[in-house]
């Protein structure tokens, strides 16, 4: 803050999105409540892996996930933002695993 206010800051993060290929299409083949549960689970999975990979989920945009890693505290070297940018990489290719389970069953 400076005077009161706050300033704004520029920091390096890397950000992840994720998006459901023919959503649409497949939700419409559903009843509502099954859209829900299939949508929920497929959420709590992708919010999940990111976490468990030291990224923040940042919003939900219908079935698109957007995630940051670095952030909160900004990281300020090359060490740690390389570090950030490779947990964001496997945190996709977790992500790309886990929903692999999913659609077998």
């Amino acid at each position: 803050m400076q005077e009161g206010r706050i300033t704004g800051q520029e920091v390096y993060v890397t950000v992840l999105f994720t998006d459901m290929r023919n959503f649409s299409t497949a939700a419409e083949a559903q009843a509502p409540g099954e859209t829900l549960n299939w949508l929920n689970n497929y959420l709590g999975a992708i919010a999940n892996e990111v976490l468990a990979h030291g990224g923040m989920v940042d919003k939900y945009i219908g079935n698109a996930v957007m995630a940051f890693f670095g952030v909160p505290i900004p990281h300020t070297n090359e060490t740690e933002r390389t570090r950030d940018a490779q947990c964001a990489v496997d945190a996709a290719l977790a992500i790309a695993h886990k929903l692999a389970e999913m659609n077998k069953v």
